[in-house]
């Protein structure tokens, strides 16, 4: 279990990696503005402070659960920011009388919208 643990870990740390490196590659920094970079920093974190601490006793590895607990639990806050956030109605044109007779006439002779 030990070892498969690890290997997982490593290819999840290999992917974050890559997709940093792609990231600076392509021009962008590492400041902290909540994307895709930020996160794979915090997942390397939590694996590095994992892998170390499994050192001491085996049990540590069990702190990888927080990873999808942490995805799972922003999913849920997006669907449910999603569900209860009211939504705005959009209110109908007020058109004058003339502008509806126009609207009318134009429709008449082909000129509509």
């Amino acid at each position: 279990m030990h070892t498969i643990l690890f290997g997982g870990s490593v290819c999840v740390m290999y992917t974050c990696y890559s997709w940093i490196y792609g990231h600076l590659i392509a021009g962008g920094t590492l400041d902290p503005t909540g994307g895709l970079v930020d996160k794979c920093r915090d997942i390397l974190y939590v694996n590095m402070f994992s892998m170390g601490m499994s050192l001491v006793h085996e049990n540590f590895w069990w702190i990888l659960v927080v990873i999808p607990l942490f995805v799972i639990y922003q999913i849920a806050a997006m669907f449910f920011n999603w569900m209860l956030t009211p939504r705005e109605e959009v209110p109908e044109e007020q058109i004058s009388k003339t502008q509806q007779k126009k609207q009318k006439k134009a429709e008449k002779f082909g000129y509509g919208r």
